[in-house]
């Protein structure tokens, strides 16, 4: 069963290449993992989507995350499967689910993350090389802070449905940011709590902006 939205834990997982428009030989990658209650999302790039890679995102993915995963839904991406198969193995949780060939919605909170948190950040270009893959991650690193701690987005409370069963209104909740979903949630314990307030009163959103205008001159030079 699908593991319940009331709570943080729930994770959907997409990659988006870096081919520039040409998917022969190896260029990077960039994993979006995304909490659909809390929309905490981190992003980590590798090169090429193999076993290695996929491993090596997977690891620097959980470094950030601050909140126990208790279900992973992925695309259908062989590699992906095998390192969260791995991550899951021979434990009650986390679950592992997959999405349905040719439904993407089943991944709609993750897959919107992939235009919004990394084309509109990078662009369509092509990094096919160790050092592009380097400042990738030096750039999400900071970008992942910016938008789980200053960038409040929306969240769908409910549909409301005619007789039909057409949908004719979305009602949103009021719009937070996720660290302010995840300290509001009451999942986190005090601890975890405490780490997440002394990286929210060190943030310089200015700071953080501009060294991520930095990175990606380097990355497109």
């Amino acid at each position: 069963s699908r593991y319940s939205f009331e709570g943080p834990g729930y994770v959907e997982v997409d990659f988006v290449e870096h081919n520039g428009g040409n998917s022969s030989g190896t260029f990077a990658i960039t994993g979006v993992y995304t909490d659909v209650y809390s929309q905490w999302t981190v992003r980590a790039s590798g090169l090429g989507k193999n076993l290695h890679s996929m491993s090596e995102i997977d690891r620097i993915v959980h470094e950030r995350i601050p909140f126990e995963v208790m279900h992973y839904h992925p695309d259908n991406d062989k590699a992906i499967l095998k390192v969260l198969f791995d991550r899951v193995r021979g434990k009650d949780t986390p679950m592992l689910s997959r999405t349905r060939p040719y439904k993407k919605n089943d991944n709609a909170h993750v897959e919107q993350k992939g235009g919004d948190k990394v084309r509109k950040v990078v662009g369509y270009f092509r990094f096919d090389s160790e050092e592009g893959v380097r400042i990738l991650n030096e750039i999400w690193k900071r970008a992942d802070l910016i938008d789980n701690f200053f960038i409040a987005c929306f969240k769908l409370k409910e549909k409301i449905k005619d007789e039909r069963g057409r949908v004719v209104k979305k009602v949103y909740e009021k719009p937070k940011t996720p660290y302010q979903r995840l300290i509001e949630s009451g999942y986190l314990d005090e601890a975890k709590k405490e780490e997440l307030k002394r990286i929210s009163e060190r943030l310089d959103m200015v700071k953080l902006s501009r060294e991520i205008e930095d990175l990606i001159d380097m990355l497109i030079d």
